[in-house]
């Protein structure tokens, strides 16, 4: 064995050791992996990458063992051989005094050679490097020639860019408040997961000011289109239904809308289409459709005027005979064949044997005998769906696909009291405002209603609007 006073980190003996007689001490990665498909591969092709241990002997600073060697790095290597029930491993045996900063560095530099990290792993010891680095020599102080360790510094040593290693990093501090980021199965995932988080912290602070702004001018005497707004701001209520429907009085309401994303598993189709809204959603499981919906009718039925109209969404795959039966045992008369919304989204989760669907359904159902708005008009609604770049809800529908459905029910009435029951992007409240009628809505998505004030703050009262011209119409 060579002198203890040698400084070169690598350099090293090679010999075959036994396996009971290597330490393996508290090791960084807990994941091992696939270890039955390593272990017949060494069974096979033998070890060509032998493990990497240290004597005890040359071990400093209170770290202690009873066993000759302490493995530096190679543990899954290690235990796929005792798995074969190997005797001993080929090992390189460093011939040096290592610190415990050594150590660690050595077994994190050694793990982010595998390939089959996943981005926070790779992430999180990226971290952990950079902060060991610091903590040994230092933050980077400012200025030219500063002393310490910088990002750069690490990247450098990583043979990476800097901007590399800064996403990594920023990867691994993220999960903290992002947990979807531990089953980002790229890098490209994990970044978008941040890039949708920080867009929803700006939305959010931008809508807190802007709410602030226009709560200050409400209290002054002010334009009308502010006293508007500020007044379309309180319309949109972060809050449970059935509390919030307790509030109203029975009887006083012309026109329900409920569109909820009960019992279709929308959450986890959100999520796979890798929608900014995936982790919003309040989702009811499909055991609990038929109950749920039933309360909600019956909820609907007692705030609604005797001659007034309710409009409910469902998914006419899952949901038909029991949201009619559950809307008709609250009362309401209901129309069996529904009112189609055709669009030209082509989405489906399974191509290779699902056309793509292009129609949505809602149910019309009456509590007395009120009469259409539009006499005449079908059943039919052709409006096409929100571009990305018109909406932030993944299920939005269209303002203008709304005025419509008001008018066709309502008419040319001005004033009418009406509710969204779950209001998710907000676009029937300012449908029903475009049109001179008051609206509540209900949800508990607060970036939604964040998204709401965006737009309710973007536009002028009154004109709100979801296609754009360079877009097209319908």
């Amino acid at each position: 064995m060579t002198d203890k006073k040698t400084t070169d980190i690598f350099s090293y003996e090679l010999k075959d050791i036994p396996l009971n007689e290597i330490d393996l001490g508290d090791r960084e990665r807990k994941d091992m992996g696939d270890l039955p498909v390593l272990a017949a591969d060494l069974a096979q092709f033998g070890l060509h990458n032998p493990i990497l241990v240290i004597d005890t002997s040359f071990l400093t600073n209170g770290v202690t063992s009873k066993l000759p060697y302490f493995l530096l790095a190679g543990e899954r290597r290690y235990q796929a051989a005792s798995m074969n029930k190997w005797d001993t491993i080929p090992a390189k045996i460093t011939q040096r005094v290592l610190s415990d900063w050594e150590i660690s560095i050595i077994e994190l530099h050694e793990n982010l050679q595998r390939k089959d990290m996943s981005p926070l792993e790779e992430g999180n010891l990226k971290a952990k490097i950079h902060r060991l680095y610091q903590e040994k020599k230092g933050k980077k102080s400012a200025g030219p020639g500063g002393s310490g360790h910088s990002l750069a510094d690490t990247a450098k040593i990583l043979g990476q860019s800097k901007g590399n290693v800064s996403m990594d990093i920023k990867i691994s501090e993220m999960s903290e408040v992002i947990p979807e980021i531990k089953d980002a199965k790229t890098k490209a995932e994990a970044r978008k997961l941040i890039s949708e988080f920080e867009q929803k912290l700006l939305r959010a602070e931008w809508a807190r000011r802007e709410q602030k702004k226009l709560q200050a001018k409400a209290s002054k005497i002010v334009k009308t289109e502010d006293a508007r707004r500020s007044s379309l701001l309180k319309r949109y209520i972060v809050g449970d239904f059935f509390k919030e429907i307790k509030r109203v009085t029975e009887r006083t309401i012309d026109l329900i809308e409920l569109d909820p994303d009960w019992g279709i598993m929308l959450k986890e189709a959100v999520s796979d289409r890798g929608a900014l809204t995936a982790s919003d959603y309040q989702q009811v499981a499909p055991i609990d459709y038929n109950r749920i919906i039933k309360k909600v009718a019956l909820e609907s039925f007692r705030v609604l005027k005797d001659n007034a109209w309710l409009l409910c969404w469902y998914s006419i795959e899952d949901w038909h005979k029991e949201t009619r039966t559950a809307l008709e045992l609250a009362g309401f008369k209901v129309c069996p064949m529904p009112a189609v919304w055709i669009h030209d989204s082509n989405y489906t989760a399974t191509p290779a044997y699902r056309l793509g669907q292009r129609t949505e359904h809602f149910f019309y159902a009456r509590k007395g005998s009120p009469r259409l708005g539009k006499l005449g008009h079908g059943n039919i609604f052709t409006f096409r769906t929100a571009r990305k770049n018109e909406r932030f809800h993944i299920a939005e529908k269209p303002i203008e696909l709304y005025e419509d459905i008001i008018k066709t029910f309502i008419g040319d009435r001005k004033a009418a009291a009406t509710i969204s029951g779950f209001a998710g992007s907000g676009n029937f409240i300012l449908a029903a405002d475009n049109l001179e009628h008051n609206c509540i809505g209900f949800d508990l998505g607060k970036t939604f209603k964040d998204s709401y004030v965006a737009k309710v703050t973007a536009e002028a009262p009154g004109q709100y609007k979801t296609y754009r011209k360079d877009n097209g119409t319908t």
